[in-house]
C-alpha cells in the first residue's frame, strides 16, 4: 500500500491495449490473448 491506495506491478500487453494483463512468469511476462513475450532484464 503506498497512500491508502494499493500499489499493484501490473504490465498490460502493448499490442493487444490495456484491456489485457500479461501473466507474470518470473523471467518473462507473457500475453494468453495474443501470446507475446517480454523478457525481464
Amino acid at each position: 500500500m503506498e497512500g491508502g491506495k494499493l500499489a499493484a506491478s501490473i504490465v498490460f500487453c502493448p499490442r493487444c491495449g490495456r484491456g489485457y494483463i500479461m501473466a507474470d512468469h518470473g523471467d518473462r511476462y507473457y500475453c494468453g490473448n495474443c501470446h507475446y513475450t517480454q523478457f525481464k532484464t
